[in-house]
Protein backbone atom coordinates (compact mmCIF):
# COMPACT_ATOMS: atom_id res chain seq x y z
CA UNK A 1 0.00 0.00 0.00
CA UNK A 2 1.33 3.42 -0.91
CA UNK A 3 0.50 6.36 1.30
CA UNK A 4 1.55 9.71 2.73
CA UNK A 5 1.75 10.18 6.51
CA UNK A 6 1.54 13.67 8.02
CA UNK A 7 2.51 13.93 11.68
CA UNK A 8 3.31 16.59 14.27
CA UNK A 9 1.60 19.08 16.57
CA UNK A 10 -1.33 16.79 17.39
CA UNK A 11 -2.09 15.48 13.90
CA UNK A 12 -1.49 12.04 12.48
CA UNK A 13 -3.17 11.64 9.09
CA UNK A 14 -2.63 8.92 6.50
CA UNK A 15 -3.56 9.63 2.89
CA UNK A 16 -3.77 6.51 0.69
CA UNK A 17 -2.39 6.81 -2.84
CA UNK A 18 -3.28 3.97 -5.19
CA UNK A 19 -1.63 5.19 -8.37
CA UNK A 20 0.99 3.52 -10.52
CA UNK A 21 3.49 6.02 -11.92
CA UNK A 22 5.81 5.42 -14.82
CA UNK A 23 9.34 6.89 -14.82
CA UNK A 24 9.15 10.67 -15.22
CA UNK A 25 5.49 10.91 -14.21
CA UNK A 26 4.27 12.83 -11.17
CA UNK A 27 1.11 13.10 -9.12
CA UNK A 28 -0.38 15.93 -7.08
CA UNK A 29 -2.80 15.40 -4.23
CA UNK A 30 -4.92 18.01 -2.47
CA UNK A 31 -6.43 16.70 0.78
CA UNK A 32 -8.02 18.52 3.72
CA UNK A 33 -6.22 17.59 6.95
CA UNK A 34 -7.49 18.27 10.44
CA UNK A 35 -5.47 19.94 13.22
CA UNK A 36 -3.06 21.69 10.85
CA UNK A 37 -1.96 25.14 12.02
CA UNK A 38 -0.56 27.65 9.57
CA UNK A 39 3.00 28.57 10.53
CA UNK A 40 3.80 25.18 12.10
CA UNK A 41 6.11 22.57 10.59
CA UNK A 42 4.94 19.00 9.98
CA UNK A 43 6.75 15.82 8.98
CA UNK A 44 5.52 14.46 5.66
CA UNK A 45 6.48 10.85 4.92
CA UNK A 46 5.85 9.42 1.44
CA UNK A 47 5.95 5.62 1.29
CA UNK A 48 5.76 3.79 -2.03
CA UNK A 49 6.74 0.53 -3.65
CA UNK A 50 9.06 0.32 -6.65
CA UNK A 51 8.35 -1.86 -9.70
CA UNK A 52 10.60 -4.60 -8.31
CA UNK A 53 8.72 -4.66 -4.98
CA UNK A 54 11.14 -2.69 -2.83
CA UNK A 55 9.71 -0.11 -0.43
CA UNK A 56 10.78 3.50 -0.92
CA UNK A 57 10.28 6.30 1.57
CA UNK A 58 11.20 9.93 1.89
CA UNK A 59 10.68 12.35 4.78
CA UNK A 60 10.27 16.12 4.45
CA UNK A 61 9.75 18.83 7.07
CA UNK A 62 7.00 21.05 5.60
CA UNK A 63 5.73 24.48 6.68
CA UNK A 64 1.91 24.74 6.71
CA UNK A 65 0.49 27.87 5.06
CA UNK A 66 -3.01 29.22 4.35
CA UNK A 67 -4.12 29.26 0.73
Amino acid sequence: MEYIDITGNGTNDRIPINIILQPGEEVQNLTAISNIVSGNYYSVVVIAQTQNGQLYDTISNVLAVNQ
